[in-house]
């Protein structure tokens, strides 16, 4: 047998195995199958993304009234309250996906963080609350004019004994171990 003999030989082989195949269209259907898996891992972690960036929001968001940057507003928070309920309705839709993918025998990349954040997206949504302004003073922002940040300026920078300072001297912590303080 020749070498172009076997040659030809060895091209007839194959095209029968693609032939057979090309028959055969189970193969294809689970090509099709794994990648539509694939590309649902990818939304996925897309709708991870926007969770964390709903949750960014949020955060944001209350550390500003807190601190008094912005007054508690009713329709920034229904408007906040409202992305995490709507986020928390497409997870539930995307937790059935999840669940034929996993009777199909797939293990999607991103599962578990996903199950984290709709508990935590139910927690958020079943314990909300309006933010409020801080109790404390020290925790606000306080806008002061030049002539109120003078007259503190004055106090902090005035002679001791003055008007605004200490007029005792503080007294030192005792040398030793400060669990003994406790």
């Amino acid at each position: 047998m020749s070498v172009l003999d076997k040659f030809c030989r060895n091209a007839h082989l194959r095209l029968d195995v693609l032939q057979n195949e090309a028959r055969d269209e189970a193969w294809k259907d689970a090509y099709l199958e794994a990648e539509r898996c694939h590309f649902f891992e990818l939304a996925l972690g897309s709708v991870l993304e926007l969770f964390k960036f709903i949750q960014e929001i949020e955060r944001s968001w209350r550390a500003a009234v807190c601190r008094g940057i912005e007054e508690p507003d009713q329709r920034k928070d229904g408007l906040v309250k409202k992305c995490f309920v709507r986020w928390l309705d497409l997870g539930k839709s995307l937790s059935k996906t999840i669940a034929e993918f996993e009777h199909l025998g797939f293990r999607l990349e991103h599962y578990e963080q996903f199950r984290q954040a709709i508990a935590t997206a139910e927690q958020t949504v079943a314990r909300w609350m309006s933010p409020r302004l801080s109790q404390s003073p020290a925790v606000r922002v306080w806008e002061v004019s030049e002539e109120e940040a003078d007259a503190m300026r004055a106090l902090i920078e005035g002679p001791p004994g003055s008007s605004g300072r200490m007029t005792i001297a503080p007294r030192q912590l005792p040398e030793g171990d400060a669990s003994a303080l406790r």
